[in-house]
């Protein structure tokens, strides 16, 4: 792992790079905290991970945000969070970690990237269910939402972070936003739009409410007298953000 005088060094490396508007630099610099990421996960969490595989091939850097002052502090932050990373850390901690690096990994212009789990930290949908205390119908619900899932030989397993963060308001949130980004690429914003509209459909049929601009007032309503799951209107709202979005580039183009 790395020294505190490497951390120094690279720390100044980085400021150089953007002091000189040198972008070369910063991309190299960029790549280089993003490798030192995958060693370090690999590493201090052997009994979750047992590869990470990137896909270098499709990789095409966002520059406008390599460029920005957000990347800057982004890079120094994540080069202090992971030269100060204490282990063991718990399972949500963990899901935390490796969330928040995906996603950072897509901002920097990453396409593809896949981790493979350890057996014994996968759960079946059922050990997810009963965990999440709902139906086994409903978390192949939240799977085509976004909940992590990675497919097995036999069938689909969730990691145990993705069922602990699930009810998490913020990392429920981005994994589903990093889900629905992944699947965009792959998708016509016309063919997304029907897509979310699809879900909208069935959110509203089962609790009884039509889409308007008051619809997520009396989706919370529902879900502060718990008559609606939390984790369900956490989509709900992503789902409306997401879909509003998408209606205004449509509508611009």
């Amino acid at each position: 792992m790395m020294s505190l005088a490497m951390l120094d060094a690279k720390r100044m490396d980085i400021d150089k790079a953007y002091q000189e508007e040198d972008w070369l630099k910063v991309k190299i610099e960029t790549l280089q905290v993003l490798n030192y990421a995958v060693v370090v996960f690999l590493n201090k969490f052997q009994d979750r991970i047992s590869s990470i595989i990137l896909d270098e091939e499709h990789f095409d850097f966002n520059e406008q945000y390599l460029m920005s002052s957000k990347h800057h502090e982004d890079l120094l932050q994540w080069m202090n969070r992971l030269a100060h990373l204490k282990t063991p850390m718990d399972d949500a901690e963990f899901g935390k970690l490796k969330i928040d690096f995906e996603n950072w990994f897509y901002k920097i212009g990453g396409k593809n990237i896949k981790f493979e789990y350890r057996d014994h930290y996968l759960l079946t949908p059922k050990e997810a269910a009963d965990m999440l205390n709902v139906s086994n119908v409903t978390v192949h619900k939240y799977l085509k939402n976004g909940l992590e899932c990675v497919d097995t030989r036999s069938h689909r397993k969730i990691p145990k972070h993705a069922v602990l963060l699930w009810k998490d308001p913020v990392y429920c949130i981005l994994m589903q936003k990093i889900y629905h980004e992944n699947k965009m690429r792959n998708q016509s914003p016309e063919e997304r739009l029907n897509d979310i509209w699809k879900e909208l459909l069935d959110y509203q049929l089962k609790y009884g409410l039509t889409y308007g601009v008051d619809t997520l007032e009396k989706a919370r309503k529902l879900a502060e007298s718990e008559e609606m799951d939390i984790s369900e209107y956490y989509q709900w709202e992503a789902l409306i953000e997401e879909f509003e979005e998408l209606k205004k580039k449509l509508k611009g183009n």
